[in-house]
């Protein structure tokens, strides 16, 4: 955040009271709301490897189905990583978005920020990067 560019908008607001809350002006519904988001798209991620097991096998897909595809350790290996893979580039992914939640992410100048595009991009091949050379080097030492 310190490496944020201010928008020339900051500086018009009145300083937020000392009495007043982190979670003042909508900040805990914001909070919710988004928490809730990430951890559904986490959670779909996770669900995907152990579901998709079960659809090539043409098996039904229910809780004991999941449960009986996840006790196999690859399987749940693979779960794991797409979920945290997932919940890593969400976060990267919500503090573009963040940065002014005034403003639509569309309607932002992405590039005026050049440390929050790196710190971006090198989190992103840290996530996905190492995700793929490790699916790699498990090809290489079968």
């Amino acid at each position: 955040m310190s490496f944020s560019i201010t928008p020339r908008s900051f500086s018009k607001r009145s300083p937020r009271a000392p009495s007043e809350g982190l979670f003042a002006h909508g900040g805990m519904a914001l909070t919710l709301f988004y928490g809730f988001v990430i951890a559904m798209m986490t959670l779909a991620a996770f669900l995907y490897s152990p579901i998709r097991h079960l659809t090539a096998q043409d098996a039904a897909i229910s809780f004991d189905g999941i449960k009986a595809m996840l006790a196999d350790p690859n399987i749940l290996m693979h779960a794991q990583t797409y979920a945290f893979v997932t919940l890593g580039t969400s976060q990267l992914f919500h503090a573009i978005g963040m940065r002014n939640i005034d403003k639509s992410i569309f309607r932002m100048n992405h590039l005026a920020n050049k440390t929050m595009i790196l710190a971006f991009v090198v989190g992103l091949a840290l996530g996905v990067g190492d995700d793929a050379a490790g699916e790699a080097f498990d090809k290489v030492a079968r």
